[in-house]
């Protein structure tokens, strides 16, 4: 299904879900509720004193109830009255589940304050949800601001399927038009952009995010030729299923603007996987700024009292879905070393080109130094807390580079692109472009939290002993 949500704004929610029920339940001890006037009930000394113990635990079981309801699915809550049945559900099953633990420990408290509690808990979580939602909608208003969806086919199955994406228009997706070889067939004649020929040229000239096959099999032919052209793109392809059998490997059958569609690139990550790797990101940083930031500091101070230009290197690299973002590095060659790049490029002997040699005329006294032990990486922690990379992944590319891959190749882009990888732990600079993608295939095919384990460990290790690194 087409995300909604990103791995950043689950771990957003998980963090103001944490916050709204850890500050409802110090509000809610902290109240002075008005004396019993009410001369038919008898007051009772409740504990007032809850134990700091309860702070931790009691947030933390709702989060996990949380979790356990699918509050947090990317795929599963698009529409709002969908989120909102989950969050009544799962806060149903909160008070009972507290009660219960405080029940179970002896921990007499008032139930007004209990209440309190839940209800604060609640209608905080339900009202940054809210917020949320309108300005997902203002800024609905701008369509470039959506998931552009080409439809290959105008006839009534593509009709059916440009009809569903306008009525879902609230998860993101945008109608372009249709390409059919044959424009009357449409209902709207002017929806259709081109023949299905004319597909290379458009991908050229618009940005295409998502491309949904509506032909029949009558078609086949013209749908093996589409697949094998839009494979060497990251762009997400979709087969409205019809009476014919289409063979190709790891396809899912998932729904698509409220359609059953096959989804000839699915993420290699579970929403799982990929949450708990967002979630591992973000305290890994957070445990390594107080050692990073000094040494940026020192670095920076280096760079720009030895060699000069700017203190940081930004370039384009093709991220996770084959979006283009800035990485950042730091300068470690001469200025304008980039315009040099032809002269020193050189082949193997199977005509694969090698960009990064040891005898690199361009590098900088204190940029071989960088190099050498890959403190030039380091300004990475920026990308990775913006959720543009993550620790562990494959390397982000080069777009001129990534232009000349092969179909295969393009798996890699499936997955969050890292700061360090398999490639980097087997080899590094040592080996050629065209073997990288391989040891990046290796990773995501076997991936686990423990393989990222493993490779930080080996990463570190290499670091330190410069192998392969120039």
């Amino acid at each position: 299904m087409l995300r909604r949500y990103s791995t950043n704004f689950v771990v957003f929610s998980l963090v103001l879900d944490l916050s709204s029920i850890f500050s409802s339940l110090a509000l809610a001890l902290r109240f002075r509720f008005a004396p019993n006037t009410f001369p038919d009930i008898v007051s009772t000394n409740y504990q007032t004193h809850i134990p700091p113990l309860l702070f931790f635990v009691l947030p933390f079981c709702w989060i996990m109830i949380n979790l356990g309801s699918g509050l947090y699915e990317i795929d599963s809550n698009i529409l709002f009255v969908e989120e909102l049945s989950k969050l009544i559900y799962s806060t149903l099953v909160a008070v009972c589940s507290m009660a219960g633990v405080l029940y179970f420990f002896q921990w007499d408290t008032s139930r007004t304050r209990f209440i309190t509690f839940v209800a604060g808990a609640f209608c905080w979580m339900l009202l940054w949800r809210i917020m949320v939602r309108i300005y997902w909608r203002i800024r609905d208003m701008d369509t470039n601001k959506k998931k552009q969806v080409l439809v290959i086919g105008a006839g009534k199955v593509g009709y059916q399927v440009a009809t569903a994406i306008q009525k879902y228009s609230i998860n993101h997706m945008h109608f372009v038009g249709f390409l059919d070889d044959d424009p009357d067939i449409s209902n709207n004649p002017s929806d259709v952009l081109g023949p299905i020929s004319s597909l290379d040229s458009l991908l050229k000239t618009k940005q295409i995010d998502h491309i949904v096959i509506a032909l029949t099999n009558k078609s086949r032919d013209s749908i093996v030729k589409i697949v094998d052209l839009l494979l060497k793109s990251a762009i997400r392809v979709w087969i409205v299923p019809d009476e014919y059998r289409f063979t190709i490997s790891r396809t899912n059958l998932e729904m698509f603007a409220g359609i059953p569609m096959l989804d000839l690139r699915p993420p290699a990550f579970s929403n799982g996987q990929r949450l708990s790797k967002r979630i591992f990101d973000v305290v890994f940083v957070t445990f390594s700024l107080p050692i990073v930031a000094p040494l940026l500091v020192l670095i920076s101070a280096a760079i720009k009292l030895i060699s000069p230009g700017p203190i940081f290197f930004r370039q384009k690299r093709v991220g996770e879905g084959g979006k283009l973002f800035e990485m950042y590095k730091f300068r470690t060659m001469i200025v304008g070393a980039e315009s040099m790049h032809p002269l020193i490029g050189k082949s193997d002997g199977n005509g694969n080109t090698i960009y990064k040699t040891p005898d690199d005329p361009r590098i900088t006294p204190i940029g071989r130094i960088l190099r050498r032990y890959s403190m030039d990486e380091l300004p990475q922690i920026i990308n990775i807390i913006k959720g543009e990379i993550s620790v562990v992944g494959p390397r982000p590319e080069l777009p001129s580079l990534v232009e000349k891959y092969n179909s295969w190749q393009t798996a890699r882009f499936n997955v969050p692109q890292g700061l360090t990888g398999w490639w980097q732990v087997n080899g590094r600079s040592d080996k050629p472009m065209h073997l990288n993608t391989q040891d990046d295939l290796y990773y995501i095919e076997n991936y686990s939290f423990w393989l990222d384990i493993k490779i930080i460990i080996r990463t570190t290790l290499v670091v330190l002993l410069g192998k392969g690194a120039y």
